[in-house]
């Protein structure tokens, strides 16, 4: 079985976000992962997307984006 490393994301852009004039309402996070597939558990490597809307410092919506395929091993 492979290892698997756990990677701390850090989000800087939350000092921004809480310093500026105009607050955010959108803010887009990219990434990737190293992890097992679920059906084969083979390990893989795959890019994602974040994408949050804000509203009155909150979080209102989150959409992600990823590769399904390779997280389900096909």
């Amino acid at each position: 079985m492979a290892q698997l490393e756990f990677v701390e994301i850090r989000y800087n852009y939350y000092k921004h976000f809480r310093s500026a004039r105009t607050p955010l309402a959108h803010v887009t996070v990219l990434g990737w992962e190293r992890a097992m597939a679920r059906d084969t558990g083979k390990a893989y490597e795959s890019e994602w997307v974040h994408v949050f809307t804000a509203k009155g410092g909150k979080i209102t919506r989150w959409r992600g984006f990823m590769d399904t395929a390779a997280r389900f091993g096909v």
